[in-house]
């Protein structure tokens, strides 16, 4: 069974080519980030179990955050998903996986405040508190 993490912004109109560029360049970001604390804590991962293949590297162990769709309807400002679960990841990569694409997605909103926001985690709702995303 997967999970995964779904992400949807809506406006009445369209990103801009200077959004569509933050928008990457933050969810780069995101992903650069988990990459670089994958790569830290990927012997503790190994020699604990955590991570059971280690022939996977940071860059192969999750999904990026980068959105799939944009613009594709009428107010949809952009969308995006991530797989959360994998076969070879424990609890510690899993959380700081979902740690790191929270983060992201908190700085999206931010740089999006005018856009309608829809966070889940399959069909949970992942809650906006003053400040971010937080489980």
């Amino acid at each position: 069974m997967s999970v995964s993490l779904y992400y949807e912004a809506h406006r009445d109109t369209p990103l801009t080519r200077d959004e569509h560029a933050l928008l990457t360049e933050i969810t780069d970001a995101g992903f650069e980030a988990l990459v670089a604390e994958t790569t830290r804590r990927l012997p503790e991962w190994l020699r604990t179990g955590q991570v059971t293949d280690a022939a996977i590297g940071p860059r192969e162990m999750f999904e990026p955050l980068g959105p799939y769709a944009v613009r594709e309807r009428v107010g949809e400002l952009f969308a995006g998903s991530a797989k959360l679960t994998r076969s070879h990841i424990g609890d510690a990569p899993l959380m700081a996986q979902t740690h790191h694409y929270l983060d992201a997605l908190t700085r999206l909103r931010d740089a999006f405040p005018d856009a309608v926001w829809n966070v889940h985690i399959d069909d949970l709702d992942v809650p906006w508190t003053p400040g971010g995303y937080a489980l």
